[in-house]
């Protein structure tokens, strides 16, 4: 079966579109990252670690939430459970 003519406009669009994916990707990727060492410094209970962790983790999340990679509620909802957990360790 032959291969459906595009538009220069869709063609041009779908270009932006996978420079975007690709973009997103590395953010996202990173994002899960640092997300993920911070719930490692809270599992191991290290007091300057976690602080150090989850600090860097809501600075990425709100620089992913402003480059609109994730929904700014999503990062406020991850940036607030890091904090509740970090929170609760530290009080006695």
């Amino acid at each position: 079966m032959p291969k459906p003519k595009r538009s220069r406009s869709a063609m041009k669009a779908l270009r932006q579109s996978r420079r975007r994916q690709v973009r997103n990707k590395s953010v996202k990727t990173r994002t899960r990252g640092l997300i993920r060492s911070a719930r490692a410094a809270i599992g191991s209970a290290q007091g300057e670690q976690i602080a150090g962790a989850v600090k860097v983790a809501a600075r990425m999340l709100d620089k992913a939430a402003g480059k609109r990679v994730i929904h700014k509620r999503a990062a406020a909802r991850y940036k607030s459970r890091l904090m509740s957990k970090a929170s609760a360790l530290s009080k006695p």
